[in-house]
């Protein structure tokens, strides 16, 4: 990889990033778009949030350039995947404006899920439909899988740092595992939006100045969701991101069935996830991010990487790497009163 190619696409979104969040947070107190603490939260000041729009905007600013200049700048693309890639732009823009109302003024969860189906589908119709034509299930599976990740990042947004953290980690695990099989101008926009987190975490790691939002949170998940689509359809295993993802999955997953089944109001907001119980039992929102970063480089990014090698099936890797996570799921300190 070139220094240029390093400044252009990483050191640039990087920097770009730190401005805009910066501006951000000015004008986010200003308009009062702001979280204020309740019992619920575990922070206690009170934070401007709807900070993605910084990563939106130096990302889909990337891909705009992509579209306009494609055939000047050294990308091409067939007129499948310059469709694809407009269709990726819009949905891009439309997810982050849904968050941004969101955080704007709560809207109900009927609302917000409807628009991300309607999205979903949208994105799958135009995006993937022309590689499996006559497989109607799959596409439902796709349309469900990208509403999943873009809810779990939502839900596992509650600590500092720690989403924007998750996604980093997924990226260059991804980049790792799937460098050989990218194109060009699917590596090159995971360098950006990994350069464009990486500027909003100087803001957001503990304690933050700006929370992502329902506009960072909902713009992330659906863009790794939609980099692992474009991945799989280049020959990435499609093991490979249900690995990387596999703490934020896991810890949802678990929540969610333990909820249900406790029958609770499972879609209203807790403190019953793993983080969430790890953080009140008194480790350190720092020691958490930390925590998460061993088991991504020490389990996750190992897994994936033989399932991307071949040397073990994606079956057994995702197996094995969530057997690993409900252990640790299980065992993460209880819910005590203070969290019901």
């Amino acid at each position: 990889m070139s220094n240029i190619f390093l400044f252009e696409f990483f050191i640039a979104p990087f920097f770009l990033s730190i401005l805009v969040t910066a501006l951000s947070c000015f004008v986010l107190n200003k308009m009062q778009i702001v979280d204020v603490p309740n019992e619920r939260s575990l922070h206690r000041r009170v934070v401007p949030r709807g900070g993605g729009i910084a990563i939106a905007v130096v990302f889909l600013g990337y891909q705009i350039v992509f579209l306009d200049f494609s055939s000047e700048g050294g990308f091409s693309f067939s007129t499948q995947e310059q469709n694809s890639a407009l269709v990726w732009l819009i949905c891009g823009i439309l997810f982050a404006m849904m968050g941004g109302l969101d955080d704007w003024k709560p809207r109900s969860a009927v609302w917000r899920l409807a628009g991300q189906v309607l999205l979903s589908i949208f994105f799958v119709s135009f995006c993937l439909a022309s590689h499996f034509p006559s497989d109607s299930l799959l596409l439902a599976g796709v349309v469900f899988l990208i509403v999943f990740i873009v809810n779990v990042f939502n839900f596992l947004d509650g600590a500092d740092g720690y989403a924007s953290s998750q996604a980093i980690l997924s990226i260059l695990g991804y980049m790792l595992c799937g460098s050989t099989f990218f194109s060009l101008e699917l590596l090159v926009l995971c360098w950006v939006l990994a350069g464009a987190i990486f500027g909003f975490l100087l803001f957001n790691i503990h304690p933050a100045r700006i929370f992502l939002g329902d506009l960072g949170s909902y713009f992330i998940g659906f863009q790794l969701i939609a980099i692992s689509i474009f991945g799989a359809t280049e020959g990435v295993p499609i093991g490979v991101p249900f690995i990387l993802l596999s703490p934020f999955i896991c810890d949802a997953l678990l929540t969610l069935f333990k909820r249900i089944i406790k029958r609770e109001t499972w879609w209203s907001a807790h403190r019953e996830h793993a983080y969430q119980r790890f953080v009140l039992s008194g480790m350190g929102v720092r020691a958490l991010n930390l925590c998460l970063v061993v088991v991504n480089l020490c389990i996750c990014w190992p897994a994936a990487w033989l399932v991307t090698e071949g040397v073990v099936d994606s079956t057994w890797g995702i197996g094995c790497v969530y057997a690993f996570l409900i252990i640790i799921w299980y065992y993460a300190p209880k819910s005590s009163k203070n969290n019901q």
